[in-house]
């Protein structure tokens, strides 16, 4: 039976301290576009804490950096939320990690006990429009955790994001009249996990490491890339030199490769490391939005990368339970949704369809993993990103840019967060695709690219089981295709002769183009030795779009001269005259009457 277990996550590890350690965090924005309030911003601030360390601070502001007349922003404390793994200690006999309790000094269980502590603005106006260094908002703290190994431990630290104008296609500079125009991108994955070295090693695998994403979305639909930034200290912000107080890495790492063997696709953010090296490891992500090749906004998120060892699950051995001991979490194996039969590549994460299209698969999960009482773990199945129906809302509220996509229990139609039992369950995905998903803000139709993260976890305790492959889903949807262009030309062939051609420039799709060609009863042709008459094109893109056309391939007839010489008869009604013909030109042989 297919495998198919899809998680993607962030983890932490938390060394016992008597301090604040901060494990992360990041600062969003978001734009009021209707309503009341329209024209205000509102600001989120996001921080991680290791909950052995003392409490965190709820009295915060936001500081402003190159913003006429404001230097920083009030924030209200919204609460903290315990982040740590969920996991089964009933049937097996490891313990959970915990902060008991919100804020709670020193009471963190251990290893793996984090908090996510939110923060947010009133609504607020902001007075003028950014110049070319923009807009600059910093949060700064101290400090990390001790046990860091690449670098930065005990260090200080800063949170950072960046707001940039726009200009559109009439010479409009925003933000406009004092009213905002643009919120910035938003992480949609949380870190909220540990993860074991190795990730449960599988001798069957094709790989070990582990893949995951941020899962950034943007509500304009601003496009997207992501690069690594630098984490900085606490000690002063500069806007004019932002990494000026960058933290030093220990060699052999640095702020571009944290941990060893890292590696980040900067259009999906997916990224993947081997994670065979135990340690905890500090990066630093950056997300800049783009509108119409234009930067405008840059957010930060710095979380640690931790790798723990292997923990096996300690049971009963009596009654016969032998080996129970000696249970340890194996990943399962995954099945990509997309095939794409005859490629290099068949299974694949990502797929382009064109708006009007339906998106569906079916995400089945196996867990063959026991526990010491002979029962098998149960799934627990979650969704996120910026597309997805909000299921955080009673009943689910709308997406961003509806139509919505859609994931749910495919035999009890049960929507996420829901659990599985018997180490099994199936979750079925749908999305309906429109012309609202195309970018369409700029000169003509852009194609936009939308992640998806569905997350399928074991209950294992303390690290749930993360398949390695488990990553983000990239749906690129494109323009209609009826905008694909052949652009045929020919050129004349010789009457008689296969000496003329057919040649194409094909626009408006997206490359790289195929060509066929065929005569008009469907027969392959080579369009560089054709002969006079009309023949059919297809021409297809990369994105599955096919376009056709009938071209005439001229042609024109090669004179012929004759000369001749008239031999008179002898008389009238006699035969014995006759003419001389001396053909040239055209092609042997000759037929004359």
């Amino acid at each position: 039976m297919r495998k198919i277990i899809t998680i993607l996550c962030l983890f932490f590890i938390l060394p016992t301290s008597q301090a604040t350690h901060l494990m992360g965090g990041e600062i969003t924005w978001q734009c009021i576009k209707s309503g009341s309030n329209a024209g205000y911003y509102v600001f989120n601030v996001k921080v991680y804490r290791d909950c052995e360390g003392i409490p965190i601070s709820t009295s915060m502001s936001l500081q402003t950096h190159n913003v006429p007349n404001l230097t920083s922003i009030p924030l209200n404390y919204i609460g903290a939320f315990d982040i740590s793994p969920v996991c089964d200690t009933i049937n097996g006999a490891n313990p959970q990690f915990t902060c008991n309790g919100p804020n709670n000094g020193f009471a963190g269980s251990g290893q793996g006990a984090v908090e996510e502590h939110i923060y947010r603005s009133d609504t607020i106006r902001i007075v003028g429009t950014p110049d070319a260094n923009g807009w600059h908002f910093t949060w700064s703290s101290c400090c990390r955790n001790s046990s860091i190994v690449n670098g930065l431990a005990d260090a200080g630290f800063t949170l950072r994001a960046v707001m940039y104008s726009y200009t559109d296609s009439l010479g409009v500079t925003y933000p406009n009249n004092n009213d905002c125009y643009d919120s910035s991108p938003k992480f949609y994955e949380k870190p909220r996990t540990i993860l074991e070295v190795n990730n449960g090693y599988d001798p069957l695998a094709f790989s070990n490491g582990f893949t995951y994403s941020h899962n950034a979305f943007d509500e304009e639909q601003d496009s997207l890339s992501y690069t690594w930034g630098q984490p900085l200290s606490n000690n002063g912000y500069d806007f004019m030199n932002p990494n000026s107080t960058a933290l030093p890495f220990s060699s052999p790492y640095s702020y571009t490769m944290p941990i060893n063997g890292i590696v980040m696709d900067n259009q999906t953010g997916r990224t993947y490391y081997p994670a065979n090296t135990i340690g905890d490891y500090v990066t630093c992500t950056k997300v800049s939005a783009y509108r119409c090749g234009q930067l405008v906004s840059e957010i930060y998120r710095e979380i640690e990368i931790v790798l723990v060892p292997p923990t096996c699950n300690l049971g009963d051995t009596t009654n016969g339970n032998i080996g129970a001991d000696t249970l340890c979490n194996v990943r399962p194996l995954v099945q990509p949704p997309f095939f794409y039969p005859a490629t290099p590549s068949p299974f694949r994460w990502d797929t382009m369809v064109h708006c009007g299209d339906t998106v569906r698969f079916e995400f089945e999960a196996n867990d063959y993993d026991y526990y010491p009482n002979g029962s098998r773990q149960d799934l627990k199945f979650e969704v996120s990103g910026g597309q997805f129906l909000n299921y955080n809302t009673n009943p689910p509220s709308p997406c961003q840019n509806p139509p919505c996509a859609t994931f749910n229990e495919l035999s009890t139609g049960a929507t996420p967060p829901f659990i599985t039992s018997g180490g099994y369950g199936v979750g079925y995905f749908e999305w309906i695709t429109s012309c609202n998903h195309v970018i369409n803000n700029c000169s003509g139709l852009k194609p936009s690219l939308y992640t998806f993260v569905i997350k399928v976890q074991d209950d294992f305790c303390p690290a749930p089981a993360i398949e390695n492959q488990s990553t983000v889903i990239s749906i690129y949807v494109l323009p209609p295709c009826s905008d694909l262009k052949i652009n045929a030309s020919a050129t004349q062939a010789t009457c008689g002769q296969n000496d003329g051609s057919i040649s194409v420039a094909p626009s408006n799709g997206f490359p790289p183009y195929n060509a066929y060609y065929f005569d008009m009863n469907g027969m392959p042709v080579n369009p560089n030795n054709l002969s006079y008459g009309s023949y059919q094109i297809r021409v297809t893109d990369s994105s599955g779009c096919e376009s056709i056309d009938t071209v005439l391939v001229p042609g024109f007839a090669n004179t012929i001269t004759n000369s001749n010489v008239t031999i008179p008869v002898s008389c009238y009604g006699d035969s014995n005259g006759s003419i001389d013909l001396t053909t040239a030109g055209g092609y042997a042989p000759y037929t004359y009457s």
